[in-house]
């Protein structure tokens, strides 16, 4: 989402709403022909999520409704980016739910579809993360700043709990093999269940924990910090070594 600086609501804000709500209970007496859209389209619309959830959650096939991925191909980006927002508010964990907004040209559609595979920990979107890792576009916002390339390479190892030693400003090649490992440890473990990954990323972690080559051993803490709360263990005890064990800085 488009960010704009807390603001409170005005009272066109508040009047927006009671519309808009009434629309949702009568749509043919208020003439909208479709009010969830008319939530989809405002451009700072973080009020209006608990409406766009309440009208989701309504839908047919929730949390995933055919309906909102059809926003796919809506000409305003707006109704897009928050299609993407609700079907991950919604708690859809499906990828051919959001794949109609893969190819969207608009960057923050990108950045809320890469959020939401990230959120729902989506293991069929490590393709499509494999895909934007090069995408050299830049999100500003109040949180900070951040290429969509960069974006991708923090989901894509939140989501498969590994990482090949990628490194957005190395060499092609460097970037092209990690790459290419990603994708055969995709092919192989695709089929298996979330922990499975879990379990291995935690051996992959500790192996680059343990190393004797800085970046492999930063590389390895910034997993386990990605993983999160399965890896607090193997974190806790990584930790507790001594500084000639581990010469490391953790940074997330």
């Amino acid at each position: 989402m488009r960010p704009k600086p807390a603001r409170a609501a005005s009272p066109w804000a508040l009047r927006l709403t009671l519309l808009l709500l009434l629309a949702l209970a009568f749509p043919e007496a208020a003439g909208a022909a479709d009010p969830l859209r008319t939530l989809l389209a405002i451009d700072d619309n973080d009020a209006e999520r608990g409406l766009i959830l309440q009208e989701v959650a309504r839908l047919p096939g929730a949390p995933c409704p055919l309906r909102v991925t059809g926003y796919a191909a809506d000409p305003a980006a707006s109704v897009r980016e928050h299609a993407v927002q609700a079907l991950a508010d919604a708690g859809c964990a499906s990828f051919d739910a959001y794949r109609p907004f893969t190819p969207d040209p608009d960057p923050w559609v990108a950045e809320n579809l890469i959020e939401a595979v990230e959120r729902r920990r989506i293991a069929a979107a490590v393709p499509f993360l494999l895909e934007r890792l090069a995408d050299p576009r830049t999100i500003v916002s109040s949180e900070g700043t951040w290429t969509l390339g960069e974006r991708a390479h923090r989901a894509l190892r939140v989501v498969s709990c590994h990482s090949f030693h990628y490194n957005a400003a190395g060499t092609p090649e460097g970037q092209a093999d990690a790459v290419a490992q990603w994708r055969a440890w995709y092919e192989s473990h695709r089929d298996e269940p979330r922990a499975a990954w879990i379990d291995s990323g935690l051996r992959q972690a500790r192996d680059y924990v343990a190393r004797d080559y800085e970046p492999h051993r930063r590389e390895g803490f910034e997993l386990l910090a990605l993983i999160g709360a399965p890896a607090i263990p193997t974190l806790r005890a990584a930790l507790r070594h001594g500084p000639d064990d581990i010469r490391a800085s953790l940074s997330c």
